[in-house]
């Protein structure tokens, strides 16, 4: 290892801020007298193509790891087995002997898809040999977590590991072994990431479906509008930057697990195509960016600015993608400008498609639609397009069907953003929209029945169907389900024995 992915790593975590943030400075030559500025510049100055491997590595790390605690005070020893990890896991990640794709800046060949398509399939077919160990290693860490430590620091000072998203930076962020698995914890990764969950989770899904790789998006850029979206997320009880990246790993585990199924042969059809997974996990990641804490309802009923600026028609929808497509064309955040004009146009009309079917008030649209790919009414691109939008609802109102304490979670801070829009309404004196914002009369456990029993079970009954990865979200959504009925069974029986 080079001195400087050691020594400088530290310095440069430290005052990432201001030299290896959003915006990378180059050191001008008046401050390389100083010695910190002078070993730093190193990682910012591309002189050779070892120090240039070197700097991503180090930004990579300094802007996922280099703001935890835990990495402040790791050892040397750790950070270098650390830099070693990422470094192995990028050279064996963007090593290929297929030729870049000519796809880029211009329109050209009119199977642009197609050909990615093709090299994407080349590029990962050892994937199902590496899919055997991320299984293992899952499960490992579920049922036996001290043995998964032993193997993974044992097989990973041999150099023997097979490096993935999930395990190379297993150090710090553990929850992430679980990335592609149903049983994945935001709340895990929020408290390792020290509050930096979305970024973390965006990056890692973005490179476990070879993005980086196969589009040649530049991953600084991405990383600084990935920062820029975290932050800008508004410190709510719910829609917060964890609630994205909640349905983000949502919408990415069924595209995953869907690409893995057709190349198994369990699936024939390909209900994801390229374009569709990058639209689509950018959606997931904006789709809630900078929400306020209240609803379209409540906006409209109050005048507010954005009710005036949107026309009181989707409010929150329209302002989540105009804001992050603002953040998104900013020259150090833009990394889709390598797209040519056309696949621009279609990434970004994707997107404002899927994120505004989020809005609750076409879940009823959305769930007919899902009954014409059922009956077979509907095929080839209509198809495609009536998955797209289901993805992104359903993982957006996805938390009853995941474990049961991750659903208790989030059916508690929800029902408190509830609450908090329902004191304003009583204080300006607006009818309550529903009783679930009236925190004098609403009963929490019908709530959550309610909702379970009338909106995500029909919805996730069809989507399961039509896209079968989805499918270990009914055993949760049946526990969850059984949980509060116990609990409503418990209430009344109380009330009948204290009367």
């Amino acid at each position: 290892l080079s001195p400087v992915c050691l020594g400088s790593l530290r310095r440069a975590a430290s005052i990432n801020a201001e030299y290896m943030g959003d915006n990378t400075r180059t050191l001008n030559a008046d401050q390389n007298e100083d010695s910190i500025k002078s070993k730093l510049q190193r990682l910012t100055w591309r002189n050779s193509h070892i120090e240039s491997e070197e700097m991503e590595v180090a930004q990579f790390i300094t802007k996922l790891v280099g703001h935890t605690s835990k990495f402040k005070n790791s050892k040397d020893a750790a950070i270098c087995q650390l830099v070693a990890n990422v470094k192995r896991w990028r050279q064996q990640m963007f090593t290929s002997s297929l030729p870049t794709p000519n796809f880029l800046i211009k329109d050209g060949h009119k199977d642009q898809l197609a050909i990615l398509q093709e090299k994407m399939v080349l590029m990962n077919k050892d994937d199902l040999y590496y899919e055997k160990q991320t299984e293992r290693e899952v499960r490992e860490l579920t049922e036996n977590p001290a043995l998964f430590e032993r193997r993974t620091r044992r097989t990973f000072a041999s150099g023997k590991k097979i490096l993935r998203p999930t395990n190379v930076l297993y150090q710090f962020y553990k929850s992430l072994v679980k990335l592609h698995d149903w049983e994945f914890s935001i709340f895990d990764l929020a408290e390792e990431t020290e509050g930096t969950p979305l970024t973390v989770a965006a990056t890692m899904i973005f490179h476990s479906h070879h993005m980086f790789r196969n589009w040649s998006f530049d991953e600084n850029l991405f990383l600084n509008f990935a920062k820029a979206i975290d932050k800008g997320y508004n410190d709510l009880p719910y829609h917060n930057s964890s609630h994205a990246g909640d349905v983000m790993q949502a919408t990415h585990y069924w595209i995953y697990t869907s690409h893995k199924s057709f190349q198994q042969g369990a699936c024939d059809i390909v209900l994801y195509e390229e374009l569709d997974k990058l639209a689509l996990l950018f959606s997931a990641m904006v789709h809630d960016y900078k929400h306020p804490g209240f609803t379209n309802q409540f906006l409209v009923a109050t005048g507010h600015d954005l009710a005036i600026t949107y026309n009181d028609q989707s409010v929150l929808e329209n302002m989540h993608v105009a804001e992050a497509f603002k953040v998104l064309r900013k020259p150090n955040n833009n990394f889709i400008k390598v797209l040519s004009p056309s696949l621009h146009a279609r990434f970004r009309e994707v997107v404002i498609d899927t994120v505004f079917k989020t809005d609750m008030k076409f879940h009823q649209h959305v769930v007919y639609d899902l009954s014409k790919c059922l009956d077979g009414s509907v095929t080839g691109e209509e198809y495609r397009t009536i998955v797209r939008r289901c993805t992104v609802h359903l993982a957006d109102i996805s938390h009853p069907t995941r474990k049961n304490s991750v659903h208790i979670k989030w059916s508690s801070k929800i029902t408190e953003e509830f609450y908090h829009q329902g004191d304003l309404e009583r204080e300006q004196g607006i009818p309550h929209q529903m009783p679930i914002f009236d925190r004098h009369k609403n009963n929490m456990v019908k709530a959550q029945i309610g909702f379970i029993d009338f909106i995500v079970k029909t919805a996730f009954m069809s989507f399961v169907q039509v896209v079968p990865a989805a499918s270990p979200s009914l055993d949760y959504l049946l526990e969850n389900c059984k949980y509060w009925q116990s609990r409503e069974t418990r209430k009344v029986y109380r009330k009948s024995t204290t009367s």
